[in-house]
């Protein structure tokens, strides 16, 4: 990749939404991220141009989740998340 590219900055997610089924019932998530801790794992992660995914993990009851954001070989659990979520 061209190295100007590798340095341009790239956006983090500030919030994300998505539905899943659990248990039969459709539960819908929206997650609202810490800049500074998605950044931080971004910048770690992604170094040398390397792919970043976001991974949930939702779970019922309790409407827990987890988040992560992972690269081939390491990951890193998001802690400083905000949910506003409900069940129809």
């Amino acid at each position: 990749a061209d190295k100007k590219e590798l340095n341009n900055p790239r956006p983090v997610p500030r919030q994300v939404s998505f539905h899943t089924l659990l248990n039969g019932e459709t539960a819908i998530y929206m997650v609202k991220f810490d800049e500074f801790e998605t950044m931080a794992a971004f910048e770690k992660l992604g170094i040398n141009g390397k792919k970043v995914y976001l991974e949930f993990q939702p779970s019922w009851p309790g409407k827990q989740l987890k988040v992560w954001l992972r690269n081939d070989k390491e990951s890193i659990e998001l802690k400083k998340i905000a949910r506003g979520d409900r069940q129809p």
